[in-house]
């Protein structure tokens, strides 16, 4: 504004106007640098402390200190009112139910297809029958 003002009035020249606004450019680039550098750092600070919080997860799934040998011999699978949250060490009230009430019987020998929509549940039914997660309530029975 003040450069504009002075060379309205004919106290600066277009060359001087011209060589006021490089300088300018040449003070809030840099700046304009340190602020998309604090913005790139806070978020490195932050995906560091998420990848520490998942460092800190205990993966193993705690096995039963007498566990009962499997007997297998048909391989008939049972989902018996099995329900089931990915956040389980949350609160109650915050943990949101991915498989509520599920039961289900296939027969020996049976072929059984799972369908539905994205995000129903699907792949998470085969990942607990292979233990990769542990249930919230119910039972997952196989030849009884």
């Amino acid at each position: 504004m003040l450069a504009n003002r002075y060379m309205s009035t004919g106290e600066l020249t277009v060359g001087s106007f011209i060589m006021f606004n490089q300088y300018n450019m040449q003070i809030y680039q840099p700046l304009g640098f340190l602020g998309t550098l604090w913005r790139w750092i806070r978020q490195n600070m932050v995906d560091v402390e998420q990848v520490l919080n998942l460092l800190e997860v205990d993966e193993m799934i705690p096995e039963d200190p007498n566990p009962v040998k499997s007997n297998i011999k048909g391989a008939e699978i049972e989902f018996r009112n099995v329900s089931f949250t990915y956040d389980s060490k949350l609160a109650e009230d915050e943990q949101i139910t991915v498989i509520d009430g599920l039961s289900f019987k296939v027969e020996a020998g049976q072929k059984v297809g799972i369908v539905g929509q994205t995000g129903s549940g699907k792949s998470t039914i085969m990942r607990l029958l292979y233990r990769f997660y542990d249930i919230k309530s119910g039972q997952i029975l196989i030849d009884g």
